[in-house]
């Protein structure tokens, strides 16, 4: 094989097997299958070795993917007349979100919400959300709840679901906090070591160190970060630094460094490769207790070959190293592919792998200039790979990230290491007092550090938007910038400048959004209506009026992404006082109702009725009363027996009725561009 692929083996490996995933994904996906087997085996006979390799590997991407796909709950939900189920589950990972919680669980029974006891199925995992942080659940409890099934046709962003990063390859579902029940809990291996992380956990806060800093130690730490509030994440994200919450490769490098000292009397014993072997199963346990997140599996796995390297004696490419990484998660989870999470670590890693040594190599052999370029080429190479796909998702990007990242990273490297000496001297019942005031002093010089990198209102670039066909530009940029580092010629540095420029063209001429789109949201405290022609949007809600701004303020932050794809820069809330209140948007009209219909209220021709918290009449007759031929849009915020008696009530009459409880949000759109 030539250079470049010489450098890099499995580059044209990983290439092949993620082609095959992404192939599973288009119509006739099965039929795409047969033939890339049928064409795998014609290159074998033809002793086509290199070609028949990749081709093989294609062929197992597509595999994994497609029996990873519960193609047949999707045929069970299809099958049925409502999207509401009965499942038995197992919760892997618990997640919150700016609206309640994120499940990723395990589905071992399921039925529909007719049938009393659910039926053993094929396992599945899918994603759960719940709108409350109660009742509390722990990874390894088995649930048992009534879940409304999200509609897999319908947008990813749509503003009730704006936070919630969904899976295209798994299933998602809503469920409420009063239909879950924790049944018992599973005996698994990972679910001990979770049990083992959360004691740790509790060691942290059982000294004499601030809450704060307890807080972030649990997060860095032990991968536990329920404790931080949104608040300080957003600081933490508005200063480039939102990548230190989360554990990831650096983290994992300061574990490596503490485990190395733990193993030197192996070394001493001249035990090397025994202590490579320890090192490497020292850091999957790590791995296992802190909820094997993507980022922190894929520096174990490029640990583990480099530790395996030294014990085999053989040399080691760091690149080839992160591959293999990638290609051994897609194999085992090829759903990792489509998380942001698998997305930002890899590029991440990549880049400072390809462009770390590049910086560098312009010091000369001056060491004091070399360190400082790589505390400098380092969040500065991260973020080159990783700052158009982050803008994609998250519509920000920090300006002053690279003044917060160099003294941040310093300050949370010297944080890892004494936290691990404080949390190791807590194990054995000691409090030590001096120690515990050095990481309080951290962790207020931390947040110092942020504060004044967030106080300019010009530090944070907000609500932006990259097409994807720019982001994908954006993310060639740099591997043509690292080709002109290694190679030294003329023609990439004028690929890295012509990738640049056709990004930003691509991103100057994207057609703007136009059209119309409407959501009744599914809140339970009041009822949200979403209003966006072309870039304007509006908030309607039943919420009181003092309560207006803060729910606004709400709404722009859950709604960042929603808003920057769209290029609205603001929303604008108004309350719903009247009742009914009647909505007209383009050629539909609603009535809003909170409340009984005064007599004086004569009927109107509206399209739909949305029926709120405050109304207590007969339903029917309200329908008779506004418009006869009206549908009607049961809000998530009514008492539950109220709603389903008018669920009943309106079916019985044959009146067409749209739960919001039962058939998630209401929805409304024309046509736009995108």
């Amino acid at each position: 094989m030539k250079p470049p692929f010489s450098y890099v083996p499995l580059l044209p490996v990983f290439i092949a097997l993620v082609a095959g995933v992404l192939l599973v994904l288009l119509p006739y996906g099965i039929y795409v299958g047969c033939i890339i087997l049928t064409l795998a085996g014609v290159l074998l006979l033809m002793r086509q070795t290199v070609l028949s390799t990749l081709t093989m590997t294609m062929a197992l991407g597509w595999g994994v993917m497609f029996i990873s796909l519960p193609r047949y709950v999707d045929e069970i939900i299809a099958s049925s007349d409502s999207r509401l189920f009965r499942l038995v589950a197992t919760v892997n990972n618990i997640a919150e979100t700016q609206s309640g919680r994120r499940l990723n669980i395990t589905v071992d029974k399921l039925a529909a919400d007719t049938v009393n006891s659910p039926e053993s199925i094929r396992r599945f995992d899918m994603t759960l959300y719940v709108g409350s942080l109660f009742p509390e659940i722990e990874p390894g409890d088995i649930i048992s709840c009534k879940s409304l099934f999200f509609d897999r046709n319908r947008p990813a962003d749509l503003p009730d679901t704006e936070d919630l990063f969904r899976d295209i390859t798994r299933p998602a579902a809503f469920s409420d906090e009063a239909e879950i029940s924790v049944i018992g809990h599973s005996n698994a291996i990972r679910f001990k070591l979770l049990k083992v992380r959360n004691w740790l956990v509790d060691r942290f806060y059982m000294g004499s160190l601030a809450p704060s800093a307890s807080d972030l130690l649990a997060a860095v730490l032990l991968g536990d970060s329920a404790m931080i509030d949104a608040s300080r994440r957003e600081s933490f994200s508005a200063s480039g630094l939102a990548h230190l919450l989360a554990l990831s490769g650096a983290h994992v490098a300061v574990i490596v460094m503490i485990l190395s000292v733990i193993i030197i009397p192996l070394k001493l014993l001249r035990r090397g490769a025994t202590s490579y072997v320890v090192l490497i199963i020292l850091l999957w346990i790590y791995a296992l207790m802190t909820g094997c997140s993507v980022s922190v599996v894929r520096a174990v796995i490029m640990a583990t070959f480099v530790a395996g390297a030294y014990i085999l004696n053989r040399r080691q490419s760091s690149l080839n190293s992160l591959f293999a990484a990638a290609i051994l998660i897609i194999i085992f989870n090829p759903s990792a592919l489509f998380e942001v999470s698998f997305q930002l670590s890899f590029l991440a890693a990549g880049s400072i792998l390809l462009l770390l040594n590049g910086f560098m190599s312009f010091t000369g052999r001056n060491h004091l200039a070399t360190v400082i370029a790589k505390y400098i080429g380092l969040p500065v190479a991260a973020m080159a790979g990783t700052w158009a796909l982050s803008i994609y998702y998250f519509g920000t990007f920090p300006l002053l990230f690279l003044v917060s990242s160099i003294p941040a990273s310093l300050i949370m490297t010297v944080m890892l290491m004494l936290g691990s000496a404080y949390l190791f001297l807590m194990m054995l019942g000691v409090n030590f007092t001096l120690l515990a005031w050095l990481l309080n002093l951290l962790d207020r010089l931390l947040t110092w550090i942020i504060d004044i990198t967030t106080v300019p209102s010009w530090s944070v670039v907000d609500s932006i938007y990259l097409p994807p066909v720019a982001v994908f530009l954006f993310i060639l940029v740099p591997v043509a910038l690292a080709g002109f580092f290694w190679r030294r010629r003329l023609v990439w540095a004028i690929a890295t400048i012509a990738l640049i420029l056709s990004g930003v063209v691509v991103t100057r001429f994207s057609t703007i959004p136009t059209g119309s789109e409407l959501y009744v949201t599914s809140e339970k405290n009041h009822t949200n209506v979403i209003l966006r022609h072309d870039n304007q949007i509006r908030l309607l809600t039943t919420a009181n009026q003092n309560q207006l701004p803060s729910l606004v303020k709400e709404c722009s932050r859950k709604y960042k992404k929603y808003m920057s794809r769209r290029r609205c820069a603001q929303l604008v809330g108004s309350s719903i006082n009247a009742s009914p209140s009647i909505l007209h948007w383009n050629d539909v009209s609603i009535a809003i109702v909170t409340g009984n219909l005064p007599s004086t209220v004569t009927a109107t021709n509206v399209d739909y009725i949305l029926v709120c918290r405050g109304f207590r009449g007969d339903i029917v007759s309200l329908v008779e009363d506004l418009s006869p031929n009206a549908t009607v849009i049961l809000s998530n915020d009514l008492n539950r027996r109220r709603h389903d008696r008018y669920f009943q009530e309106l079916t019985s009459a044959s009146v067409p009725v749209h739960s919001i409880r039962c058939d998630g949000s209401f929805t409304l759109t024309t046509q736009m561009n995108i």
